[in-house]
């Protein structure tokens, strides 16, 4: 029996060896893809969770921090929250009279999240890129809110001083 099974196991492999057909159009295998496609319609969004941010970490330019020998020689104010199954670090940095607050996303995939950071009566908005970070340039010195939309979630960072 197993060589009734060897010799068909050997036919396919000689057959896959021999073959020398091109690859399909990238249309037909798109179109291929289409008909695979689920016909399930997609769900409406619910209610967004919202998760306020808590500050776990605060490193400031010239003012030293328990544990941390390099924080006198850092340029950046450097904040690490914690906002359930996801951090966000957040640097903030003078750039001539104005400031930039960059920052990252850590934990699960947070590719194309929406970024909103509010100040006043003034919204600015971004996207994350490839490695969940972020950036806005050109701040104001005050205080602003910041607030990230993924995955159904609305994480919240309430009063983030720039200065």
């Amino acid at each position: 029996m197993s060589s009734l099974l060897e010799k068909r196991l050997d036919k396919i492999v000689s057959l896959m060896r021999s073959d020398r057909s091109a690859d399909a159009p990238a249309d037909a295998i798109k179109y291929a893809k289409m008909l695979m496609r689920s016909r399930i319609p997609a769900a409406e969004p619910g209610i967004v969770e919202r998760i306020v941010a808590v500050l776990k970490m605060n490193l400031e330019p010239g003012k030293p921090a328990f544990g941390e020998r390099s924080a006198s020689a850092a340029s950046a104010r450097q904040m690490l929250f914690d906002a359930g199954s996801y951090a966000v670090d957040i640097r903030i940095t003078k750039t001539g009279r104005s400031y930039e607050l960059r920052g990252q996303i850590v934990g699960g995939e947070a590719t194309s999240a929406e970024i909103r950071l509010s100040k006043g009566n003034k919204t600015l908005q971004t996207r994350t890129d490839e490695f969940g970070g972020f950036r806005f340039e050109k701040l104001s010195a005050g205080e602003c809110d910041i607030a990230i939309v993924l995955d159904g979630k609305e994480l919240v960072i309430p009063q983030i001083v720039v200065e």
